[in-house]
């Protein structure tokens, strides 16, 4: 079997502010917002009591496979935020809005990148939610629109140590939230009541009928999104998300546990232990 390792901690690097490219930001308001997004999200939205509370949450099919995953911010208790990395904005919007019908909520897609805060601790000019460990995403109007490929990608890498996955288009609708460890980031609720997918969620999370899950994996070469992962020879698996600044390292759904995985020329595949979020 191969054994579980702990991935490398790099050394501290200095604070840092600047916008963000990489997270699809979506505002939903109005006086039904927060019963709209409790019968819609997979997560309970009544748990976030407070204006600037967030938990990770996101939207399934009826087959309750992962069309979207965003963390999800109260700004008021009639207004949220939701910022959804590698999604694309309208999409999400797109999605949503077929379940408005007569609900009294708006929905508007913010087209300027987010501002972030790598560092702690978080800037003292106030309106900064923590996103995880050492991570802040600013709640208020970015004065600076000048973004940098750097950040992007750093974002996305350490999104990738901590194994958040990135559903973008390609990766939509294909894995269950137990597939994509969702229970990792307490992205769903089994008690809040029903939503779209959440008897698939429940009858796999009580059954315990998921064979495969998303993990950090390495390799010696650069991965390729989407390439297969072997064992003994045959298919398990595949790789969902490469990092962007150290392409040896990814995201892997595959077996639990799997022996010895591998790739198709060969190539063997650690499995890493991910990094702590909180």
């Amino acid at each position: 079997m191969c054994s579980k390792q702990a991935i490398p901690h790099p050394a501290s690097a200095s604070a840092v502010s600047a916008p963000l490219t990489g997270l699809a930001r979506l505002r939903v308001q109005g006086v039904d917002a927060a019963d709209f997004l409790q019968r819609q999200t997979m997560n309970d939205v009544r748990a976030l009591q407070h204006d600037g509370e967030g938990q990770w949450s996101g939207l399934l099919s009826a087959k309750g496979r992962v069309l979207y995953l965003f963390r999800l911010i109260r700004l008021r208790a009639d207004a949220f935020l939701l910022c959804a990395p590698g999604a694309d904005g309208a999409g999400l919007a797109a999605e949503l809005g077929r379940f408005v019908l007569r609900s009294r909520v708006a929905l508007e897609v913010d087209p300027q990148p987010a501002r972030v805060w790598l560092g702690d601790p978080a800037p003292t000019d106030g309106g900064w939610h923590r996103w995880d460990a050492g991570r802040w995403l600013a709640l208020g109007e970015v004065a600076d629109t000048t973004t940098t490929a750097a950040l992007d990608a750093e974002w996305q890498h350490l999104d990738t140590r901590r194994a958040i996955p990135w559903v973008d288009a390609a990766l939509r609708d294909r894995y269950t939230p137990h597939m994509l460890a969702l229970h990792r980031l307490h992205a769903f609720s089994l008690r809040k009541g029903c939503y779209p997918g959440q008897e698939v969620v429940a009858r796999t999370h009580f059954l315990g009928q998921h064979k495969r899950q998303m993990q950090c994996v390495a390799a010696r070469r650069p991965l390729q999104r989407g390439e297969a992962i072997l064992d003994e020879g045959r298919t398990v698996g595949e790789v969902v998300q490469v990092s962007r600044v150290d392409p040896g390292l990814g995201l892997g759904v595959l077996p639990i546990p799997a022996d010895s995985p591998r790739l198709a020329d060969e190539a063997e595949l650690a499995v890493l232990a991910a990094e702590p979020i909180e």
